[in-house]
């Protein structure tokens, strides 16, 4: 499911029992693909199941994630698109210092 157009899914993370995963304050959106999540964000506790998912835009905060449960959280991390312009000048860049 599409998000947002400027999206795009940047991560996909699986976390088992008792493992925690820190996301970084440049995702946008988090949402879960199966399992429930347990997410603190900005000084605030979100629970989420399948299908959920939270926006982060305006929070720009990073994220704990834990799975609650016996099965597998699995969670879509999304972020900001590369700019077009940002992708042409990088291949530029490495091109030019391929010998």
């Amino acid at each position: 499911m599409l998000i947002s157009e400027n999206l795009e899914i940047r991560c996909l993370l699986t976390l088992g029992k008792n493992e925690v995963f820190r996301v970084p304050s440049t995702h946008r959106a988090l949402q879960v693909v199966s399992g429930v999540a347990w997410i603190s964000l900005a000084g605030g506790d979100f629970i989420l199941t399948q299908g959920d998912r939270l926006s982060t835009t305006a929070i720009g905060d990073f994220a704990l994630i834990s799975g609650l449960g016996r099965i597998p959280l699995v969670l879509e991390v999304w972020g900001e698109k590369p700019s077009p312009r940002l992708s042409h000048s990088l291949m530029q860049t490495l091109f030019k210092s391929i010998p």
